[in-house]
């Protein structure tokens, strides 16, 4: 199935972290799993970034499906990984 957007000022060829809400919510709702793997790529990379946030949001009052577990879940590894990989406060790297 091809993803498309009705109403958006947007292309789904664009990079994930360029689309509107609503692009999001689409890519969710009746994407496939293309869809879902380049949203989880853009989670794993920017953990707490615009698009990780939007799409915390809309989770947040989503119909819980498949889709909407996996995103859940990709977002929580993402920032439980980069959590555990970054170097605490006050401590210099090697000490």
């Amino acid at each position: 199935m091809i993803l498309r957007f009705r109403n958006v000022d947007a292309d789904p060829a664009d990079p994930v972290e360029t689309w509107p809400y609503e692009a999001v919510v689409t890519a969710v709702e009746r994407g496939g799993v293309h869809d879902w793997a380049r949203l989880t790529g853009a989670v794993r990379r920017d953990p707490w970034g615009e698009l990780s946030r939007s799409l915390e949001d809309y989770l947040g009052y989503a119909e819980p499906t498949g889709a909407t577990a996996l995103l859940e879940r990709a977002i929580r590894s993402a920032r439980e990984e980069a959590r555990a990989t970054r170097p605490r406060r006050g401590r210099r790297p090697g000490t």
